[in-house]
């Protein structure tokens, strides 16, 4: 009948439109090289020289104290000196940051350049005010003083006045504060401090408590005055940056016949034992973060088929995995700075890729999603069709076994 022509018409070209309509809205996505990716899963990081091996074990202290004390990896950093004045009212103060981060910081982040980039700025806050209330005491000659206890130091940051981050850059920021505390407030002290006027904010930065004589209404701090404030801030950036020193355990037992003598650290901040153990470490971290992101990429490009994947990721994750093997081959000639730059880009590739802006919105937009779009169009028009479908077919089976009955009958 004319009915069933065309409901079977119909159907004719929903099953000729589908393979066109699945090729039209098909999402492209580069081909990656998983096998090379998953191949990292079970890749042994070593970084180490065999004579160091037999012949010393380092000290190591806890590695949890460490990683809430050292700053997250970046490849690169921005280095914030800032000068906080509480009353620029009662004394004005100025300081030549450039000049003395030129001469002190720059050369010991200028040895860190195989790890990280480093940037240094400077500037001036004036009305810093402190959040908490120091308490009032006396020091060891009777004279007023101020105190701070080492549990308020957590809270000796004000993010609400202080804008310490004036300084724009996508750099990760490592803030470094010298703090003049206003007059009704000096002499200011840390209270049970070994006597230090400075102290460390874990994975943030450092700060320096300078307290200037009440008969004092103007001070310049210049380079030979911040030469002491310059090595705190060193130290600071050591702690920071996870530069720990470095000893031997039991020497007199490891090494019976050899006297060690530890020699101080050079002009630039630290020994070159100290750096080489620095770059080392950072090595393998860069590698096992940049592998485990690559591994997670194509866990997430496995598990959302309909994720695009545009050729700039392939090329991000080719780009990650050769420096990856230029890494481990450079580790294995011991040429560990060599290794430590080319695992900074490896993890830096790596990381663009899986958070490339294409790829970010369709973590969010997953299956389940397409399903509820394109449910409310096709139900509507589908269900009909197949009921009709199955109405024709089986007025087709009845009509064909009454022809044959009919047929038996004569």
């Amino acid at each position: 009948t004319r009915r069933t022509h065309i409901v079977f018409s119909i159907w004719v070209v929903i099953i000729l439109a589908l393979p066109i309509w699945w090729r039209t809205t098909e999402v492209y996505r580069a081909p990656l090289p998983f096998e090379a990716i998953r191949s990292w899963e079970t890749t042994q990081i070593t970084a180490t020289q065999d004579t160091s091996r037999l012949l010393f074990q380092l000290m190591q202290k806890s590695a949890d104290r460490k990683s809430m004390r050292v700053v997250k990896y970046a490849p690169a950093y921005q280095v914030v000196l800032s000068l906080l004045v509480g009353d620029p009212e009662s004394v004005m103060v100025s300081w030549d940051a450039q000049a003395a981060a030129s001469a002190y910081i720059q050369p010991f982040l200028f040895e860190l350049n195989a790890i990280s980039e480093f940037t240094i700025s400077s500037q001036i806050l004036n009305y810093a005010s402190l959040p908490i209330q120091p308490e009032k005491g006396q020091d060891g000659n009777g004279n007023t003083a101020y105190y701070m206890n080492v549990k308020a130091l957590s809270n000796f940051l004000n993010s609400a006045e202080w804008n310490l981050a004036s300084v724009v850059s996508s750099a990760s920021p490592i803030n470094l504060i010298l703090y003049i505390p206003p007059m009704e407030q000096t002499p200011l002290h840390v209270l049970h401090y070994n006597g230090i006027n400075s102290f460390l904010i874990p994975q943030w930065g450092g700060v320096v408590i300078r307290n200037v004589p009440n008969e004092f209404r103007q001070i310049h701090y210049n380079l030979e005055k911040l030469h002491p404030i310059m090595e705190i801030f060193v130290e600071q950036l050591r702690g920071l940056l996870g530069i720990d020193s470095v000893c031997i355990v039991n020497e007199k037992m490891l090494l019976p016949n050899v006297r060690v003598e530890y020699g101080d650290a050079s002009e630039i901040g630290m020994t070159r034992w100290e750096l080489d153990r620095l770059i080392r470490s950072r090595t393998v971290q860069n590698m096992a973060n940049a592998a485990q992101t690559l591994i997670s990429l194509a866990n997430l490009l496995e598990r959302l088929s309909g994720m695009v994947v545009l050729d700039l990721i392939k090329y991000y994750v080719t780009d990650s995995l050769n420096y990856l093997n230029m890494t481990k081959h450079e580790l294995s000639t011991c040429q560990f700075t060599n290794a430590a730059q080319y695992a900074r880009r490896a993890v830096t590739s790596a990381e663009a890729a899986f958070f490339d802006p294409t790829m970010v919105p369709l973590l969010y937009f997953p299956d389940e999603h397409k399903f509820a779009i394109y449910m409310p169009y096709f139900v509507p028009v589908t269900v009909p069709l197949i009921l009709a479908l199955f109405r024709e077919v089986r007025l087709w089976i009845s009509k064909k076994r009454e022809a044959k009955l009919k047929s038996k009958t004569e």
